[in-house]
Parts: C-alpha cells; sequence; structure tokens
C-alpha cells in the first residue's frame, strides 16, 4: 500500500502564524499595565510601571524603552531628565545600523519579540520635537533651535538616500523654529520660518496630512512681515 505524502509546507505557515500572533499577544499583555496607566493620565504609575517592566528592559529592547522613558519624564514636567533618556536615544539611533541577518531570521521565523528594535523615522523626528519644547520649558532657546533645525537636517538627509523623503519638509518643524525665533526677538529669521511653513502648506494645495493651514501662522506670517517692513 503506497505511502500518502503529507504537505508540511501549510503546517510550517500555520506555525510560525500561531507562534507570531502568540509573540503580539504575550508582548500586549506584558505592557498592558504600563500603557493603561499612560492612557488614563496616571504618569506617575505609568512611569512606575514602565521602569518595572522587564520586557522592555531587555538590550534588544532598550531603544523602545529610552523613548517611552523620555516621553514620560516629558509628560511629568522633568524637562532635563527626559532630555538625558532623549539623548542617550538620539545616539543609539545615529550609531545603529539595519538588523543582521541572523536578527531578522530569529525574529521573522522564531518569535518577532527576540529581534532587536529599531526606530521608525517619526520616532526620530520625534525625538528632536521633544527635545526641543525641553529646552525651551529649560529656559534655553538656542539649544531648542539647534534640535528644531535637525528636523530640517534629517528631511535632507533622508532625502539624500532614498531619493525620495517620505515626511518632505515639515511644517510644523519651521513653525517651531519660527516661534523660537520670535521669542529671541530675531524677526527676519521668524519671518523666514514662517514664510517656509506656509509654502508647504501651499505646495500641498492648504491642506498638509490633512490639516488645513492654521489661522495662527497667517497672522503669525503677516505679523512678522510687518515689523520687518514687508508691506508687499
Amino acid at each position: 500500500m503506497p505511502r500518502r505524502r503529507i504537505n508540511i509546507v501549510p503546517l510550517i505557515l500555520l506555525s510560525l502564524l500561531t507562534l507570531i500572533f502568540t509573540s503580539c499577544s504575550t508582548y500586549n499583555m506584558q505592557v498592558n499595565d504600563y500603557y493603561g496607566h499612560l492612557r488614563n493620565g496616571n504618569y506617575d504609575k505609568a512611569a512606575k510601571a514602565l521602569d518595572n517592566n522587564k520586557l522592555l528592559k531587555k538590550n534588544r529592547n532598550y531603544l523602545l524603552y529610552l523613548l517611552e522613558r523620555g516621553k514620560m519624564s516629558h509628560l511629568l514636567h522633568q524637562w532635563d531628565s527626559s532630555n538625558v533618556y532623549f539623548n542617550e536615544a538620539d545616539n543609539i539611533m545615529e550609531q545603529s545600523r539595519k538588523n543582521s541577518a541572523k536578527d531578522i531570521i530569529v525574529g521573522t521565523l522564531m518569535n518577532p519579540m527576540m529581534e532587536t528594535y529599531q526606530a521608525e523615522d517619526f520616532e526620530k523626528y520625534l525625538v528632536h520635537y521633544y527635545k526641543s519644547l525641553n529646552y525651551l520649558q529649560l529656559g534655553r532657546p538656542d539649544e531648542a533651535l539647534v534640535e528644531a533645525r535637525r528636523i530640517s537636517l534629517r528631511n535632507y538627509t533622508q532625502e539624500e538616500k532614498a531619493g525620495k523623503n517620505k515626511y518632505e519638509s515639515d511644517a510644523f518643524s519651521f513653525m517651531l523654529q519660527g516661534m523660537i525665533y520670535e521669542k529671541n526677538q530675531d524677526i527676519n529669521n521668524a519671518f523666514i520660518a514662517y514664510r517656509n511653513a506656509v509654502d508647504v502648506y501651499l505646495a500641498h494645495d492648504g491642506d498638509y496630512y490633512g490639516t488645513r493651514i492654521p489661522e495662527q501662522l497667517k497672522k503669525d506670517l503677516l505679523r512678522m512681515a510687518n515689523q520687518n517692513g514687508f508691506v508687499d
């Protein structure tokens, strides 16, 4: 009697899918306490839950921990501490390379939670936003301006590497730069920054990522133009 051949490919795929879904469920369970407190605005409890979370404190997730801890410190108005975490995260993101082939294989075939955490593009931008806001709160506008400018520099760097920048020019970073310049009484550069922000909106028919050009931005631009004597 001939043996019946069994196709093991579907069984392997089923096992992999089961492992992936189980891993995701396990991750959600292990971080649920932290995110639950965060959603409810209990920042002190969220910070404690984050510091006690063994999963996020593992070496492969350390970057994610730093990003979350920097955000928590910002929400707790701990501006200096927030920048300490974000500076370390910033250094890691600047130095890190793509995951190794072995890391990817382990993450794909065995357990996604085993793969070293790599920051998303938007997280790299957010680090500069948070650091800029922290410096403003600390009364250090020069450092705040450096971080705001780094957003634009990161845009240009990504565009050179990829040929096309997913985020293009960042209107909000220009608005942030404008506010910092204005705070420092640098009305000419404030005008330029606000104008650059307006130009981004106009290049997208006045709608940038689903947001219409803010009325306040229009007023800021006209106010700076008036103070500079640009009557046209």
